[in-house]
Order: C-alpha cells, then sequence, then structure tokens
C-alpha cells in the first residue's frame, strides 16, 4: 500500500469508547468522571485475559456540557487529548511526587444505547 498521507511532527490525540463508572461531577469550571474500557489478550497457553482499565475524564467548554447528560453506566465515546498533571502527597510525613494522567475531553457523544 502506497500511503501518501503527510504526518504532523506532533500529535496528541485520544480515543476512548467505554461506560461511566459513576455519575459525573460538577468540580469548579470542570465535570470529571471515570470511564471503564476493556480489552482482551490470549496468554500463552492459550487463556483469554480480559483487563479494565480506568480513564480520569475532564471535561471543560462544549464537553463539559455534553457530559452533563450522561450519569454511571452511560456508554459513551470520549474525543480529547492525553494530558500529565503533577502534584505532591504525604506520606507518613513525607512529601512524594505524583504523576496523573488525565484526558481533557474536546467532545463527549453517547455510544450505544
Amino acid at each position: 500500500m502506497d500511503d501518501k498521507r503527510e504526518i504532523p511532527e506532533y500529535l496528541n490525540e485520544v480515543i476512548v469508547i467505554g461506560y461511566i463508572g459513576r455519575d459525573p461531577e460538577e468540580r469548579g469550571e470542570t465535570i470529571q468522571f471515570s470511564l471503564a474500557t476493556d480489552s482482551e489478550a490470549t496468554s500463552k497457553t492459550g487463556a483469554t485475559l480480559k483487563r479494565t482499565e480506568w480513564h480520569r475524564i475532564v471535561c471543560r467548554g462544549a464537553a463539559r456540557d455534553q457530559a452533563r447528560q450522561f450519569k454511571k453506566g452511560s456508554h459513551v465515546v470520549v474525543f480529547g487529548e492525553l494530558v500529565s498533571r503533577e502534584y505532591e502527597k504525604e506520606v507518613e510525613g513525607l512529601k512524594i511526587p505524583v504523576r496523573t494522567w488525565e484526558i481533557h475531553a474536546a467532545e463527549v457523544n453517547a455510544g450505544r444505547r
């Protein structure tokens, strides 16, 4: 296949499709929720291995307005970008740096009904 598409120098684009784990929560200018996605793989012995991954979704602007209609158990499609965030967590008097990843949604749509 001779594909002549131009590849951008940088791209941070994510699409996740799954089920909302708990009711979306308003936090200031954002609405946040957790989204579960599943994947399957086959082990060396032939057994099917299932894995659930949880994603933190942060919605602002138009995506915030879209997210208002959903609740726990809703099947949604999220388009956005992957963003890391750092903070310090105190453990036994020590401040430990923590990095977490979240998806900043540009668009949130209904998936399967």
